[in-house]
């Protein structure tokens, strides 16, 4: 039996691979602040989201408060940057779509407007952090991280994820929602980045891959519609009760395309009703059919009897 005070050969991976993902963050940061790339950003957000994941696992996996007070660092450095990735999926998504009409220009003008303020405001929060000595105080944790307390095993806690993971699938199996949905990406995101610098089950991670980036387009429509609404309530001066309704429901996600059509109604007169329909039913149609495939491949042989889900 090993010794309590002797890491296992897989708590050491995980505990390299930690280092490593937070000296990416730190070059992605920095190249970012030089360079305002788009591909930067979200890389940067990529490894923060397996560094969060992994510290909470080696947080379990220890009785190293540390670890988690670590991760919890990181997801804060993250939050300000999630405005300005959904505004640029948004940007992306438009550009490839050349919606030519004038409210789709107008939104389109719009986004660049919200991207600069907030490209502004992370540009200033990364160059304070590279500019403190945060990164130092927190990388010095590494060089004393040979000393674990191991409260159970990495492979207890891989078996423990996929237990998860069929727990919400079942979950969303009943209740198709966009709250459901997203908490089965949730879980499978945190799978596939605890088994993926132990090099384990190839296979399963390429499935969480998938099944990540389904559900990812469809939350990406689901926000570029939110956009839209945003755009629509400061650009024709949009309020009262319909608007708070109608932002709600928005909010659950997966309106239909009558639903948004009938709210749209309300405003005739206040905005350009066909104009602004068209838009929204690109996106909506856009993300039905997202969701169609996904349900599609999610009641394929390939997931319901693949090592994931039994």
């Amino acid at each position: 039996m090993m010794d309590n005070n002797e890491p296992s050969t897989d708590l050491l991976i995980l505990h390299s691979a930690l280092r490593d993902y937070f000296t990416t963050m730190q070059v992605l940061i920095k190249s970012f602040i030089k360079s305002g790339e788009r591909m930067d950003l979200h890389q940067f957000r990529v490894v923060s989201r397996r560094i969060h994941s992994i510290a909470i696992i080696l947080g379990k996996l220890t009785k190293n408060d540390r670890y988690l007070t670590f991760g919890q660092w990181v997801r804060e450095i993250v939050r300000p940057s999630n405005k300005l990735r959904d505004i640029d999926e948004a940007i992306a998504y438009l550009e490839a779509d050349a919606i030519t009409s004038d409210a789709g220009k107008d939104f389109y003008k719009y986004l660049y407007y919200q991207r600069d303020k907030q490209f502004k405001k992370i540009h200033k929060s990364f160059n304070k952090l590279v500019t403190s000595d945060q990164f130092y105080k927190v990388g010095s944790f590494f060089e004393n991280g040979k000393n674990f307390q191991l409260k159970s095993g990495v492979r207890h806690q891989i078996a423990k994820g996929k237990k998860k993971i069929q727990k919400r699938a079942t979950l969303f199996n009943d209740d198709p929602s966009r709250e459901r949905i997203h908490e089965l990406r949730i879980k499978v995101k945190r799978y596939r980045y605890l088994l993926e610098p132990l090099g384990k089950d190839q296979k399963t991670i390429k499935l969480c891959k998938k099944i990540q980036d389904y559900i990812g387009l469809i939350h990406d429509r689901e926000i570029q519609l939110h956009l839209l609404f945003s755009w629509m309530k400061r650009r024709f001066y949009l309020s009262g009760t319909t608007m708070k309704q109608m932002e709600k429901d928005l909010l659950k996600g997966f309106s239909s395309k009558q639903t948004i059509e009938n709210y749209l109604a309300q405003f005739e007169g206040k905005i350009p009703m066909e104009e602004c329909n068209a838009v929204a039913q690109h996106i909506v149609t856009d993300r039905d059919e997202i969701y169609e495939e996904f349900i599609l491949f999610w009641e394929s042989d390939n997931v319901r009897k693949s090592a994931l889900l039994n």
